[in-house]
């Protein structure tokens, strides 16, 4: 019971803020490292259910607006 933990997209690692660190998560996950379901969400920023450039181009694009 109780609604689904909030998140923000293209805070990976969960500390609150979308910044280079995030970019960096986005691509190790792209490189093949494992990460658990709530990072994945997170790092599908643009929600096509795969995690790749377009992602990592996204939360660029969060930071710099």
């Amino acid at each position: 019971e109780g609604a689904p933990s909030e998140f923000a997209k293209g805070d990976i690692n969960g500390d609150g803020e979308v910044n280079i660190a995030d970019v960096n998560a986005a691509i190790k996950i792209i490189l093949g490292e494992t990460a658990a379901a709530d990072v994945l969400r997170r790092a599908d920023v643009n929600e096509d259910t795969e995690i790749n450039i377009a992602d990592v181009n996204a939360i660029i694009k969060l930071i710099l607006n």
